[in-house]
């Protein structure tokens, strides 16, 4: 065993993952590592002891706060941790339960002119379909799908630039996208869709630009990339998968400008004295910002203080990406997921569905095995001890992805199973 493999079983240690199983379906939901769970667990029992607590870490005192809650507040550093890691400044930054919710305050609360349109591709996920078809139907616009590739296993930057131009015409108000599809584990060039989408924005009016809103999950914390700067007016991610934080968080990134097209659905709890002011004024709100889309709300009494012990946690996550090395995680998934898709591609009966190119994916790897329905693959390497998943899609595929947790001697035995089943 080589040095560098040596430091990453260490790593292991911080999980605690059954050590009997070969855990390849994280990207699902993540077991955090022990740092955060601790930091979870420490915040919660602080808010066990004290609930009132929980006031003045949301509020502080609006009399002299003037800007919303307080610097030296949990939820704020926390806050102020997720923006830099995103590469962006907090203001731009909500806090959200889930890429689910966050799809759906979007979608929900854009501005859409009828008869408008609404471009998706047909392997994202259900959550982005749901969001943008309920919004379609509110506003009397209309849905697009378009496809990026032909072939998920040999698409190219080339070929979905083509695509995205193609996709785009003067009615289209927003392009939802997966940045990692999670059906076939293709990864898009976003920066360069974001150069095409402001391209056709050129000589429109605010109100009427497209909005490039982009599902980022499966690519949040698994890349070497500050979400912000990929040039998404709207990155939505769940932090519970490979970002590895607590269970029931998530972040949305919004350009200032972007914020200003969206109406909050749910109102928040970050309140500044903007909000509270226009509230005992019964002022209408100004311009929207992103503390002003954070849903608020207590949604379990038996577990609020949860939930914001999670959210408080992430601060940890964020420093636990930081020890390892932001560079480092992406490489070492780079590295064992690469290995994934040449040795399925080199399989007799797989059939591999995500690139092999190291610059088309990611961490997440799909392929089937003709025959056989995805459920029974799935259910069969669970006999191995080895745990993989399916897609949510109509045309299903099985899902793996390596994380820091795993091992070259796990990729062995994994593969090992598969030839099995596909012999």
């Amino acid at each position: 065993m080589d040095a560098s493999e040596a430091v990453w079983r260490a790593h292991r240690n911080a999980f605690r993952l059954d050590p009997s199983q070969i855990h390849l379906a994280n990207f699902f939901l993540a077991s955090p590592p022990v740092a955060v769970r601790a930091a979870a667990d420490h915040w919660r029992a602080l808010l066990d002891s004290d609930p009132h607590l929980l006031e003045s870490f949301l509020l502080g005192d609006l009399a002299e706060l003037g800007s919303g809650i307080a610097a030296d507040s949990p939820y704020f550093q926390a806050k102020a941790a997720m923006a830099g890691y995103l590469g962006a400044p907090a203001e731009e930054v909500a806090f959200v339960p889930s890429t689910t919710t966050g799809l759906a305050l979007i979608y929900n609360g854009l501005s859409i002119r009828a008869g408008a349109e609404m471009v998706i591709t047909p392997d994202a996920h259900y959550s982005l379909h749901q969001a943008v078809y309920r919004a379609a139907e509110k506003n009397g616009a209309t849905v697009r799908k378009c496809g990026l590739y032909h072939d998920p296993a040999h698409a190219t930057r080339e070929e979905i630039l083509d695509s995205v131009h193609a996709a785009l015409t003067p009615r289209t108000r927003c392009l939802g996208l997966t940045w990692v599809s999670s059906r076939t584990g293709v990864k898009l060039p976003l920066p360069e869709i974001a150069d095409i989408v402001a391209e056709a924005n050129r000589d429109r009016d605010e109100a009427d630009r497209c909005l490039l809103i982009v599902d980022g999950v499966q690519g949040f914390g698994a890349e070497d990339e500050e979400a912000a700067r990929l040039g998404a007016d709207f990155f939505i991610a769940g932090a519970h998968k490979w970002f590895l934080g607590p269970a029931g968080t998530g972040v949305v990134h919004g350009r200032a400008w972007a914020w200003r097209q969206i109406a909050p659905t749910i109102p928040s709890f970050e309140i500044d004295t903007t909000l509270h002011n226009c509230w005992l004024g019964n002022h209408p709100l100004p311009a929207t910002q992103a503390s002003f889309v954070a849903p608020g709300g207590f949604t379990d009494y038996a577990n609020i203080f949860t939930d914001y012990a999670n959210i408080f946690a992430l601060t940890e996550t964020v420093r636990f990406h930081h020890r390892l090395g932001r560079s480092a995680i992406a490489a070492r998934i780079r590295e064992l997921n690469t290995r994934l898709r040449d040795e399925l591609a080199g399989t007799p009966g797989v059939r591999l569905l995500t690139p092999r190119d190291p610059a088309m994916a990611s961490g997440l790897v799909c392929f089937e095995i003709p025959g056989l329905s995805t459920g029974a693959v799935v259910t069969m390497l669970a006999t191995h001890r080895v745990k993989v998943a399916t897609s949510p899609y109509a045309e299903e595929t099985i899902r793996m992805g390596a994380g820091i947790v795993n091992n070259h001697h796990e990729i062995d035995r994994a593969m090992t199973a598969v030839r099995s089943i596909a012999a």
